[in-house]
Protein backbone atom coordinates (compact mmCIF):
# COMPACT_ATOMS: atom_id res chain seq x y z
CA UNK A 1 0.00 0.00 0.00
CA UNK A 2 1.25 3.47 -0.77
CA UNK A 3 1.70 5.98 1.89
CA UNK A 4 -0.91 8.42 1.04
CA UNK A 5 -3.18 5.91 0.40
CA UNK A 6 -2.11 4.40 4.07
CA UNK A 7 -3.10 8.04 5.42
CA UNK A 8 -6.52 8.30 4.23
CA UNK A 9 -7.47 4.64 4.69
CA UNK A 10 -6.62 4.74 8.30
CA UNK A 11 -10.24 5.01 10.18
CA UNK A 12 -11.17 4.70 13.68
CA UNK A 13 -12.70 1.10 14.00
CA UNK A 14 -15.37 -0.21 16.34
CA UNK A 15 -15.50 -3.60 15.46
CA UNK A 16 -13.16 -6.25 14.50
CA UNK A 17 -13.58 -10.24 13.53
CA UNK A 18 -12.45 -12.08 16.48
CA UNK A 19 -9.64 -13.55 14.09
CA UNK A 20 -6.42 -13.45 16.01
CA UNK A 21 -3.30 -11.96 14.69
CA UNK A 22 -0.03 -13.76 14.45
CA UNK A 23 2.46 -12.47 17.44
CA UNK A 24 4.73 -12.04 14.69
CA UNK A 25 2.45 -9.66 12.93
CA UNK A 26 2.11 -7.94 16.23
CA UNK A 27 5.68 -7.48 16.74
CA UNK A 28 6.21 -6.27 13.22
CA UNK A 29 4.07 -3.80 13.65
CA UNK A 30 5.67 -2.58 17.16
CA UNK A 31 9.14 -2.56 15.66
CA UNK A 32 8.17 -0.68 12.62
CA UNK A 33 6.32 1.69 15.10
CA UNK A 34 9.32 2.37 17.36
CA UNK A 35 10.64 4.51 14.09
CA UNK A 36 8.37 7.14 15.20
CA UNK A 37 10.45 10.27 16.20
CA UNK A 38 11.22 10.82 19.99
CA UNK A 39 12.92 13.12 22.15
CA UNK A 40 16.50 12.27 22.53
CA UNK A 41 15.95 9.09 20.93
CA UNK A 42 15.45 8.23 24.13
CA UNK A 43 11.91 6.41 23.21
CA UNK A 44 10.47 7.00 26.64
CA UNK A 45 7.16 4.81 26.29
CA UNK A 46 6.31 1.24 27.73
CA UNK A 47 3.95 -0.96 25.93
CA UNK A 48 1.66 -4.01 27.28
CA UNK A 49 0.39 -6.19 24.51
CA UNK A 50 -3.25 -7.42 25.62
CA UNK A 51 -4.60 -10.62 23.73
CA UNK A 52 -5.95 -12.74 25.97
CA UNK A 53 -9.66 -12.71 27.39
CA UNK A 54 -8.58 -12.27 31.16
CA UNK A 55 -5.79 -9.32 29.94
CA UNK A 56 -9.22 -7.49 28.16
CA UNK A 57 -11.33 -7.96 31.07
CA UNK A 58 -8.62 -6.20 33.37
CA UNK A 59 -8.39 -3.37 31.21
CA UNK A 60 -12.01 -3.38 30.37
CA UNK A 61 -12.22 -2.71 34.21
CA UNK A 62 -9.76 -0.13 33.94
CA UNK A 63 -11.93 2.08 31.94
CA UNK A 64 -13.86 5.21 32.32
CA UNK A 65 -17.35 3.26 30.46
CA UNK A 66 -18.48 2.16 33.87
CA UNK A 67 -18.34 5.87 35.65
CA UNK A 68 -19.56 8.03 32.77
CA UNK A 69 -21.23 5.45 30.45
CA UNK A 70 -18.66 5.74 27.66
CA UNK A 71 -19.42 3.37 24.80
CA UNK A 72 -16.10 1.88 24.94
CA UNK A 73 -17.23 -2.25 24.91
CA UNK A 74 -16.45 -2.02 21.55
CA UNK A 75 -12.82 -2.02 21.94
CA UNK A 76 -12.49 -5.18 23.84
CA UNK A 77 -13.89 -7.00 21.14
CA UNK A 78 -10.85 -6.48 19.02
CA UNK A 79 -8.15 -9.40 18.87
CA UNK A 80 -5.09 -6.78 20.16
CA UNK A 81 -5.00 -4.15 22.47
CA UNK A 82 -1.78 -2.36 23.06
CA UNK A 83 -1.43 0.38 26.27
CA UNK A 84 0.75 2.55 25.42
CA UNK A 85 2.49 4.31 28.39
CA UNK A 86 4.63 7.29 28.49
CA UNK A 87 8.10 6.56 30.64
CA UNK A 88 8.31 10.00 32.42
CA UNK A 89 11.69 8.70 34.42
CA UNK A 90 13.06 8.15 31.39
CA UNK A 91 12.80 11.82 30.15
CA UNK A 92 13.08 13.59 33.34
CA UNK A 93 16.44 12.13 33.49
CA UNK A 94 17.50 13.63 30.51
CA UNK A 95 15.58 16.88 30.08
CA UNK A 96 14.08 17.29 33.55
CA UNK A 97 10.60 18.43 34.40
CA UNK A 98 10.06 19.23 30.57
CA UNK A 99 10.42 15.58 30.05
CA UNK A 100 8.23 14.04 32.73
CA UNK A 101 5.60 16.68 31.97
CA UNK A 102 6.00 17.08 27.87
CA UNK A 103 8.63 14.87 25.88
CA UNK A 104 7.35 11.34 27.15
CA UNK A 105 3.87 12.22 26.35
CA UNK A 106 4.90 13.38 23.45
CA UNK A 107 7.14 10.17 22.53
CA UNK A 108 4.00 8.08 23.63
CA UNK A 109 1.86 9.72 21.30
CA UNK A 110 3.61 9.75 18.12
CA UNK A 111 4.45 5.91 18.64
CA UNK A 112 0.86 5.61 18.96
CA UNK A 113 0.04 7.79 15.62
CA UNK A 114 2.73 5.68 14.09
CA UNK A 115 1.02 2.02 15.53
CA UNK A 116 -2.12 3.09 13.98
CA UNK A 117 -0.28 3.94 10.30
CA UNK A 118 1.56 0.86 10.78
CA UNK A 119 -1.77 -1.30 11.51
CA UNK A 120 -3.45 -0.19 8.61
CA UNK A 121 -0.60 -0.81 6.48
CA UNK A 122 -1.17 -4.40 7.61
CA UNK A 123 -4.20 -4.23 6.00
CA UNK A 124 -5.74 -4.20 9.33
CA UNK A 125 -7.41 -1.38 11.61
CA UNK A 126 -7.64 0.24 14.47
CA UNK A 127 -9.28 2.25 17.26
CA UNK A 128 -8.02 4.85 20.19
CA UNK A 129 -9.10 4.99 23.94
CA UNK A 130 -7.42 7.84 25.99
CA UNK A 131 -10.52 7.68 28.53
CA UNK A 132 -8.89 5.06 31.22
CA UNK A 133 -8.63 5.03 34.67
CA UNK A 134 -5.37 4.96 35.02
CA UNK A 135 -4.86 4.31 38.36
CA UNK A 136 -7.12 1.39 38.10
CA UNK A 137 -4.81 0.30 35.02
CA UNK A 138 -1.60 0.51 36.70
CA UNK A 139 -2.41 -1.15 39.64
CA UNK A 140 -4.34 -4.32 37.97
CA UNK A 141 -1.29 -4.87 35.85
CA UNK A 142 1.50 -3.79 38.64
CA UNK A 143 2.35 -0.77 36.30
CA UNK A 144 5.33 1.24 38.12
CA UNK A 145 3.88 4.80 38.98
CA UNK A 146 6.36 6.75 36.59
CA UNK A 147 4.39 5.29 33.89
CA UNK A 148 1.76 7.80 32.33
CA UNK A 149 -0.94 5.57 29.91
CA UNK A 150 -1.33 7.53 27.08
CA UNK A 151 -3.77 5.35 25.22
CA UNK A 152 -5.02 1.98 24.54
CA UNK A 153 -4.98 1.20 20.58
CA UNK A 154 -7.22 -1.71 20.23
CA UNK A 155 -6.70 -3.55 16.49
CA UNK A 156 -7.45 -6.50 14.59
CA UNK A 157 -9.48 -6.86 11.17
CA UNK A 158 -12.27 -4.79 10.42
CA UNK A 159 -15.88 -5.77 10.77
CA UNK A 160 -17.08 -4.42 7.36
CA UNK A 161 -15.65 -1.10 5.64
CA UNK A 162 -15.79 2.43 7.55
CA UNK A 163 -17.25 5.07 6.19
CA UNK A 164 -15.62 7.63 4.74
CA UNK A 165 -15.02 10.98 6.64
CA UNK A 166 -14.63 14.50 5.44
CA UNK A 167 -12.01 16.70 6.66
CA UNK A 168 -11.77 20.85 7.34
CA UNK A 169 -10.59 22.28 4.46
CA UNK A 170 -6.94 23.12 4.88
CA UNK A 171 -7.80 27.17 5.00
CA UNK A 172 -9.69 26.62 7.94
CA UNK A 173 -6.37 25.22 10.07
CA UNK A 174 -4.01 27.33 8.73
CA UNK A 175 -2.80 30.09 10.77
CA UNK A 176 -2.50 33.56 9.19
Amino acid sequence: MEFEDVIRKRRSIRQFEPEPIPDETIRKILALSQHAPSAGNLQAYRILVVTDSNGKGTLKNATYSKLNNAKQDWAFGAPVIIVICADTEASAERFGERGRDTYSIQDATLFAAYAQLVITSFGLASGWIGNVEEQALKDAFHLPEYLRIVALIPFGHPAGEPKPFERKSLNDILLG
